[in-house]
């Protein structure tokens, strides 16, 4: 797990990097159809496939419901599937504006950028993500920055159970 500052903002971006014992299209099937594999740890979360516009470009939906006095988060993203080569694929995610309606005490995050890259080898793949996420409003930028390792860390603890052999 990696935490980088970014130029354009005190918010701090992550990367994470994995390398599981499963083929590279079972990590892809994973990732596309359970995008809420972090969620079985946040139990305050929400996360569900809106819809399906190809075989390449699926667009998902999260809520976070935080404890008061801050504003439950919501995101709308796109994630495209780019086939690089056999053993090579990059799905890049992007916040959109969606036309999921905007729940009243939540915080649209429209600042949310990153992809994941799968390369397969030898049996295995190596699984790496990196994201950007500004999640509105008025949390500090040390709160935001100090829990970016949680989500991920879960994410890829999930992501390894479910698809090694």
């Amino acid at each position: 797990m990696y935490i980088k500052n970014t130029e354009s903002s005190t918010l701090n971006s992550f990367k994470a990097v994995t390398k599981v014992k499963a083929p590279i299209d079972k990590v892809l099937k994973v990732i596309i159809d359970a995008p809420q594999l972090d969620i079985d740890k946040v139990k305050s979360a929400v996360t569900y496939k809106v819809k399906q516009i190809d075989s390449t470009h699926h667009i998902y939906y999260f809520k976070n419901k935080l404890p008061w006095p801050i504003r439950n988060r919501d995101n709308v993203s796109i994630v495209e599937i780019e086939k690089v080569s056999d053993t090579l694929i990059r799905c890049n995610i992007n916040a959109i504006d969606e036309t999921i309606p905007k729940e009243k005490n939540t915080i649209r995050v429209n600042n949310l950028k990153g992809y994941w890259l799968l390369e397969e080898k030898d049996g295995y793949t190596m699984v790496s993500q990196e994201l950007f996420i500004d999640p509105g409003g008025s949390i500090p930028s040390f709160i935001v920055n100090s829990l970016l390792h949680k989500g991920p860390y879960n994410t890829f603890l999930a992501l390894k159970r479910e698809v090694e052999i």
